[in-house]
């Protein structure tokens, strides 16, 4: 995905803008930032990767995060609850602010060093150094799937 991604960005439009939307995990970058829990993120290679080691801060990598709701895959005809954060956690900082939405620029954090638990990826509250692996987050209150229209 990654080198598709790269040769649309350097061949087919190399002076146009380009917006990907893809699931959290695929475009994270520096996954050796998250603590791993029962697998390692260190091996990984995701797209975000291969982007910003190819173009570094020309990309800008936006993942999405939720405090509640439902989500739902793509071939299956079910919902999923959100679980709820752990005690501190970047989701219950935001809703502490009782924001619907927000949208926080992680590279005006950058000098943060420490982690800190969030819903990163699959939904799942992880530790990890989240400024490093995205450059912002759009906080949603509480997700829902989209209806399947036949």
């Amino acid at each position: 995905m990654g080198n598709n991604l790269l040769w649309l960005i350097q061949e087919k439009y190399p002076d146009k803008k380009i917006i990907v939307w893809a699931a959290n995990f695929h475009i994270t970058k520096n996954t050796d930032k998250i603590e791993p829990k029962k697998k390692t993120y260190v091996d990984i290679v995701t797209t975000g990767n291969e982007i910003f080691n190819a173009i570094g801060n020309q990309a800008y990598i936006l993942g999405f995060n939720s405090y509640s709701g439902n989500f739902g895959r793509v071939g299956i005809n079910k919902t999923f609850n959100i679980k709820k954060p752990k005690g501190e956690s970047f989701e219950n900082w935001v809703s502490q602010k009782k924001y619907d939405y927000a949208f926080i620029n992680f590279r005006n954090l950058s000098n943060i060093t420490n982690s800190f638990n969030m819903k990163g990826l699959r939904h799942i509250s992880e530790k990890g150094n989240w400024t490093q692996v995205f450059d912002g987050i759009f906080y949603i209150k509480t997700m829902y799937p989209c209806d399947k229209i036949e």
